[in-house]
């Protein structure tokens, strides 16, 4: 398992295909009994989750025993680069929240192409992250 959407769903209970690069999953931050959890392979192969329960992305790829990174594909180039030219500490938490919010935003616009009526819960879940990228203007 060299890619990392293999490597996260190998993880995951209840996995479907629900199209091409999509699937849904239950969501082992909650244990869910249902499939909260949809999972996308976005552009360069980047793992975007969002957790219709509410479930941060970090509770979700510890439960599974797995990190952050792991949901990136390796370049180690552009890793060596990015990590090595300028410190990166001090927007470590703005990184993970614009992460996790734009993958809900990359999520509901798939539902949206594919006609899909979002749930509640997906409407709250995108309103709260349109909420924090607003904030995330003055940081």
């Amino acid at each position: 398992m060299s890619n990392p959407i293999d490597k996260f769903l190998s993880q995951l209970d209840g996995v479907i295909e629900t199209g091409h690069g999509r699937w849904r999953a239950k969501c082992p931050g909650h244990n869910s009994r249902s499939r909260t959890l949809p999972i996308a392979e976005g552009a360069e192969g980047i793992v975007l989750i969002n957790c219709f329960a509410g479930c941060e992305p970090a509770q979700i790829i510890s439960a599974v025993g797995l990190q952050i990174r792991d949901l990136f594909p390796r370049n180690e180039t552009i890793q060596s680069r990015r990590y090595n030219s300028r410190p990166h500490t001090d927007y470590k938490a703005l990184v993970e929240l614009l992460r996790h919010e734009l993958t809900v935003l990359i999520i509901a616009a798939e539902a949206i192409c594919n006609n899909e009526k979002p749930t509640e819960v997906q409407r709250e879940a995108l309103y709260r992250a349109l909420g924090n990228l607003k904030m995330t203007r003055n940081a």
